[in-house]
């Protein structure tokens, strides 16, 4: 939901630019977006859950658990999305949360399902969390996280600045995983 809020700042001049993450689907014709880097999603599970240890997860399967999921309208669009597109009952919702952190702690010791960013999943919970990944062939859901801003704003040197130095911290940290 804050890139629906991002999006009404920078449409209301109350904001130059913004970072979010966004799909491609909702990308406002009056505003320029600068891809950073792909922002894959994956299912995550504990490593006692039942789906832990299978060679393939699929569609059907995930549908038969109860999940986890981030607060908000496009975490729930992308959820009931990924359902319906594959053609099988969308599963009940247990919890739903807007941090992470608690979103994969209670999913480390519950047998939930949830949906995480596979860096963000890799990178911070690697070593608190017993996080198992599930192999369901691709990614859960593929969005875009990168700057959003309104092409007036994008010609002031401080804009340029601020692009430049999350640009170099992106490629640092995309270098790191």
């Amino acid at each position: 939901d804050n890139y629906y809020e991002l999006i009404d700042n920078l449409l209301a001049n109350r904001y130059d630019f913004g970072m979010s993450v966004y799909f491609k689907s909702e990308m406002h014709e009056e505003l320029t977006y600068e891809d950073l880097f792909p922002f894959e999603s994956m299912v995550f599970c504990n490593t006692n859950h039942p789906l832990a240890k299978a060679k393939q997860v699929t569609p059907a399967d995930l549908s038969k658990c109860r999940w986890a999921l981030l607060e908000g309208k496009g975490a729930r669009e992308g959820f009931e999305y990924f359902f319906r597109l594959n053609q099988v009952p969308e599963p009940p919702v247990a919890l739903q949360s807007a941090s992470l952190t608690l979103l994969a702690d209670v999913v480390s010791h519950v047998d939930l399902l949830t949906v995480l960013p596979r860096e963000v999943a890799l990178v911070e919970f690697a070593g608190g969390h017993k996080l198992q990944m599930l192999k369901i062939g691709k990614p859960f859901a593929t969005a875009h996280y990168g700057l959003i801003y309104r092409s007036d704003s994008a010609r002031r040197p401080i804009v340029d600045e601020f692009k430049r130095l999350v640009k170099e911290h992106v490629i640092r940290f995309r270098s790191a995983l």
